[in-house]
C-alpha cells in the first residue's frame, strides 16, 4: 500500500516524509521487518474477537482520511489553490463519517471490554 501512495507523489522526499510520519504515528518507526510483522500479528490477535466487517470499515475510513490529509498537506506545501478544496472536503464531507465510524468502533470495543470484566 505504501508503494501505491509513493506513486501518487512526484517527489521521493515527500514520499519518504509521509512514510516516516505514518511509521512514527503507528509506532513502527524503528522496527525491523520481523518486528513489524510481529506487531501486525499481535494487532490481529488482540482484535480477532471484533467483527471483521467493523474492523475493515474503521481501517478503510481511517486510511481514506489519512490519504486526503496527506494530499492536503502536499498541496498546501506546494502552494496550490486546490489545497483549500481538499481542506473543505475534509471538514464538510469526511470529518463526520470519520468521527462516527471511529466512535462506533471504539464504543463497541469498550462495551465488550466492560462485559468481560
Amino acid at each position: 500500500m505504501l508503494k501505491f501512495l509513493a506513486g501518487l507523489f512526484s517527489s521521493n522526499k515527500v514520499t519518504d516524509t509521509a512514510v516516516d510520519i505514518v511509521n512514527k504515528i503507528a509506532g513502527t518507526g524503528g522496527m525491523t521487518a520481523k518486528e513489524q510483522a510481529d506487531f501486525l500479528l499481535a494487532y490481529q490477535t488482540s482484535t480477532k474477537h471484533q467483527s471483521p466487517a467493523r474492523r475493515f470499515i474503521a481501517i478503510s475510513i481511517t486510511l481514506l482520511y489519512i490519504f486526503f490529509a496527506l494530499l492536503y498537506a502536499g498541496l498546501h506545501v506546494a502552494g496550490l489553490p486546490a489545497a483549500q478544496g481538499i481542506l473543505d472536503f475534509l471538514k464538510d464531507s469526511l470529518a463526520n463519517p470519520f468521527n462516527i465510524v471511529l466512535v462506533f468502533y471504539f464504543t463497541i470495543q469498550m462495551a465488550n471490554g466492560f462485559k468481560g470484566k
